[in-house]
């Protein structure tokens, strides 16, 4: 039954999965960790996909060379710019797992975005990396910074490498909140409008 269990996880599978596979109710998952799951992960036969969760709904189990996404394994595998899709294959994760795992190393700066400013929606092809983006982060401090000189809002957009809509969206809260003000507040969107730092 172990060899069986070792062959159907070449793919990542879950407890219930595995479950099935043996003949026994996805309920039991005490025995099932008792009996083959323990073992065989204490063996080095299994890999947890989730090794610092053991009790996640999202634990999967794997068999032979696929890697696990410890934080370390995965910014060793972003030192190239990868897609969360790559990700994914390359550890077996769901959107939903990766998501849990990728989160945390972006918010702490371990792992950057190719494109800081646009997140994972639009029509760019997100990137996740360890290099350092060409474009600058938007905040309010890089964003007052930029307006010490008068800009368009065309500058802005084009500087923060913003999607357009997007941008104009940004600009306006930016403006609303205080954080730059228009030059030409009487007029919002004359083309000779510029925004300087609030």
């Amino acid at each position: 039954m172990e060899e069986r269990i070792i062959r159907f996880c070449e793919t990542p599978r879950g407890k219930k999965e595995i479950a099935r596979l043996i003949g026994i109710s996805g309920k039991c998952h005490t025995w099932l960790w008792d009996k083959y799951l323990t073992p065989l992960v204490e063996a080095g036969k299994l890999k947890m996909t989730l090794p610092t969760t053991r009790q996640s709904r999202n634990q999967k189990f794997v068999s032979g060379d696929t890697a696990v996404p410890t934080a370390a394994a995965i910014i060793e595998f972003c030192n190239e710019p990868r897609t969360r899709e790559e990700i994914n294959t390359h550890f077996g994760l769901t959107s939903w797992t990766s998501w849990t795992q990728l989160s945390p190393l972006i918010e702490s700066g371990k792992l950057k975005l190719e494109f800081p400013n646009r997140g994972f929606s639009g029509n760019v092809i997100q990137r996740i990396t360890t290099q350092e983006s060409p474009t600058p982060l938007l905040t309010d401090e890089s964003l007052k910074e930029f307006c010490k000189t008068p800009r368009s809002r065309a500058e802005i957009i084009a500087h923060f490498d913003l999607e357009p809509c997007r941008g104009r969206q940004l600009i306006a809260k930016k403006t609303k909140s205080g954080i730059i003000k228009m030059t030409k507040p009487e007029k919002p969107d004359v083309p000779s409008q510029r925004f300087i730092n609030g």
